[in-house]
């Protein structure tokens, strides 16, 4: 009965917050307020994750890296005949070379470039 009687009472706490605070994201949204509510920075929490500020900068300017090239966009990628599928990974490994190169990237920021990039073919790089 127990269960119940906390179930409930969240429910109706729910059904409150309802009445005040909207659904989605942004002002107002139930999101929002937890996340007002949080006693842990993002920020913090983000560096523990990754392993410091220095990390955490280095991922950002990798995906920054992949995000603004088209040739790693996923825009229509699961629309694709198996042919442009074997085209668009071709033509990405290839990309990929490039800016490793262009950039000079180390390997450690290689791999996670292409870690950062996200395809199934990247299960084969090691």
């Amino acid at each position: 009965m127990q269960t119940g009687a906390s179930l409930h009472q969240r429910v109706v706490r729910v059904l409150k917050m309802r009445n005040v605070l909207t659904a989605g994201v942004g002002p107002g949204s139930v999101l929002d307020l937890e996340r007002s509510n949080a006693t842990i920075e993002t920020n913090e929490l983000t560096q523990l994750l990754y392993g410091g500020p220095e990390q955490v900068e280095r991922r950002r300017r990798i995906a920054a890296m992949v995000a603004s090239d088209p040739v790693f966009s996923k825009r229509n990628k699961f629309f694709l005949s198996r042919e442009q599928i074997i085209e668009r990974g071709m033509k990405m490994a290839a990309r990929f070379v490039e800016v490793v190169e262009e950039r000079k990237l180390s390997q450690d920021d290689a791999k996670l470039f292409w870690a950062i990039i996200d395809e199934v073919f990247s299960k084969f790089a090691s």
